[in-house]
């Protein structure tokens, strides 16, 4: 979080989102889908 905002002013979803995909190296698309982009609470198994 601190590496876009530092070089990118504000953060939102979609930024955090590509930076956090980026460090780890995996998809994370349906994890920010479920999460952040769906209204709810998904449920936890």
């Amino acid at each position: 979080m601190r590496a876009v905002h530092s070089s990118c002013g504000d953060v939102t979803a979609e930024r955090f989102a590509a930076l956090a995909q980026k460090v780890p190296g995996q998809d994370l698309t349906a994890f920010f889908r479920t999460w952040i982009s769906s209204p709810g609470k998904p449920e936890i198994p």
